[in-house]
């Protein structure tokens, strides 16, 4: 497991390689955007009692990676042109990924509340983050 976050983390880094910040930051936020509506769309189904709790959580999961990911590749990438928009973009992401997480957690001990609760604070930082600039996928 470890070498394939080792290899996946490699060959993000490797894919930026030749674009500016400015379009690695754009690329990274767009991801953030596709995971932010995937993470929604699987916990408005587990409400709706249309998802499995087991799929829902290997969804949720799937998503914090890929955060995760997207957030290291924007720590590792030069940022002399788009610094500003990556320094405000990192926290932001990792409020993200705090919520996708606790969605997870919320769904495993099968809260129903608490899922609102955090589908509620991904449409705010998805917001904040439609705010930097980011362009992507609509729910």
């Amino acid at each position: 497991m470890r070498r394939r976050a080792v290899a996946l983390l490699l060959a993000v880094g490797l894919a930026g390689c030749g674009r500016s910040p400015a379009e690695q930051l754009s690329s990274a936020l767009e991801g953030v955007l596709s995971w932010i509506a995937t993470a929604r769309t699987v916990a408005d189904h587990w409400l709706a009692g249309r998802a499995p709790r087991r799929y829902t959580r290997a969804t949720l999961r799937a998503a914090l990676e890929s955060l995760e990911q997207e957030r290291a590749s924007l720590t590792s990438a030069p940022r002399p042109v788009a610094d500003d928009q990556i320094e405000t973009a990192l926290p932001l992401i990792e409020r993200i990924e705090i919520a996708v997480a606790r969605t997870w957690d919320a769904v495993g001990k099968v809260d129903p509340a608490a899922v609102r609760e955090q589908r509620q604070a991904l449409d705010g930082l998805e917001s904040q983050l439609r705010a930097l600039g980011a362009r992507g996928t609509t729910p």
